[in-house]
């Protein structure tokens, strides 16, 4: 009897990851609808790293080739425009060849974020967990743009992927799976500055994780580290910054540090933080003003904190499991923080990489909520938890017809 329930349950799992496919499919099809959803140049910074790849591929160095006087870059990293430089050595003129890598890089990284958290998640709320991030408008919308956020969420999950196989107790090869983890980790720094959060919470794992007859391993890693880092550090140093940050980057710094006391009075200054934005990143209802004339400002105020609180109870609940990508989280969204105080604003772009956590969070928190709601009832719970989510994933749906019928480009 137990033979037979075991094999029932192993042909539905095999059933449903059937539908994988299905899913990836629809998420192709919605990305290639939406390609030119926002043209180069919406975000200035698209155009900003075209110019640097030119350069790099010409010859020039780290320079804005598009003004006379050819100013080296002050800003932003070089890790995208590394990336975009084969690309404009081989396709010079192209707009498209930078969209598409950026669009493989997103699809990219949707299967590393579900090959992350699939493993956490229980058939059917693995396929659903896929689905959700595969049909997140947001995530679609930048897709198909030359923007680092593809690049930033390929290499953020690549790095989470290797830290989890370290942790796992997958070294038969150490030495080869830290050096491609450290990699990792400071190629997401060089995408994005504030992929400094990741390089932080792989550091303090290994530090925590090796024992003492590895601690050989972890000279190796420092001087990766050393080795990479330090062309970095002679750069930005030589052009007014300081070791791993940018000149325009270290004034920040050096403001934010002189600020840190009055931006962490959160009493205060915590209203910098649109909760709406960020919840709407993951529930797509919260930049819809019908919705908002319907349920007024302050319901949908309070719904976005619900949002946010389950994410939280999640992010709780994957601890114990994922703690590497918790501190990874936690060192982000205190960046997050002090950026978005100090800048007065929520971008949506910096929200982006958070998508594929909070999802999966709020997807953990859903799940062991039904089961404590109905007192473990596995029929109840799972039940339960289905029409949840299968709400959600109408919405996300919903939202990606109504924005690919209503594109940027014509909204400009």
């Amino acid at each position: 009897m137990t033979v037979s329930l075991t094999a029932s349950t192993n042909l539905h799992v095999v059933k449903r990851r059937m539908f994988i496919p299905g899913i990836l499919i629809i998420s192709m099809i919605m990305g290639i609808v939406r390609f030119n959803d926002i043209p180069v140049g919406s975000f200035f910074d698209d155009a900003h790293y075209l110019v640097l790849a030119k350069s790099l591929a010409a010859g020039s160095g780290y320079r804005l080739i598009n003004y006379p006087y050819l100013p080296i870059e002050d800003a932003f990293p070089p890790g995208w425009p590394l990336l975009l430089t084969p690309l404009a050595l081989i396709f010079p003129n192209s707009l498209l060849a930078p969209k598409l890598l950026a669009f493989v890089l997103w699809f990219g990284g949707i299967l590393f974020a579900y090959r992350l958290f699939a493993k956490q998640l229980a058939s059917p709320y693995a396929e659903i967990l896929l689905a959700l991030l595969a049909w997140n408008p947001q995530l679609i919308g930048m897709a198909g743009t030359a923007m680092s956020e593809s690049a930033y969420l390929f290499f953020s999950l690549l790095t989470l992927n290797l830290a989890q196989m370290w942790r796992d107790g997958e070294k038969k090869r150490p030495f080869l799976l830290l050096t491609f983890l450290l990699l990792s980790a400071i190629y997401t720094m060089l995408v994005r500055t504030i992929g400094i959060a990741m390089l932080g919470a792989i550091l303090t794992m290994l530090l925590f994780s090796l024992k003492k007859q590895h601690r050989n391993i972890l000279l190796i890693g420092s001087g990766i580290l050393l080795l990479i880092l330090a062309p970095l550090a002679w750069f930005n140093i030589r052009n007014g910054g300081s070791l791993i940050f940018s000149s325009l980057y270290t004034q920040h710094i050096i403001y934010v540090m002189n600020n840190l006391g009055t931006f962490l009075r959160f009493w205060e200054h915590g209203t910098a933080v649109s909760y709406e934005t960020i919840a709407n990143a993951v529930v797509p209802i919260f930049g819809l003003q019908a919705i908002t004339n319907l349920l007024t400002s302050t319901i949908m105020h309070g719904l976005s904190i619900v949002v946010l609180l389950v994410a939280a109870i999640g992010w709780a609940l994957s601890l114990r499991k994922m703690p590497v990508q918790g501190l990874y989280i936690l060192l982000y969204v205190a960046i997050f923080y002090v950026w978005v105080v100090y800048i007065d604003e929520v971008q949506p772009r910096i929200a982006l990489p958070l998508i594929p956590f909070l999802t999966y969070y709020i997807v953990l928190a859903i799940t062991k909520g039904s089961q404590w709601l109905t007192r473990n009832n596995a029929h109840s719970a799972q039940r339960f938890s289905i029409v949840l989510l299968s709400s959600l994933l109408v919405i996300l749906v919903a939202r990606n017809v109504y924005v690919a019928q209503q594109p940027t480009r014509d909204r400009i």
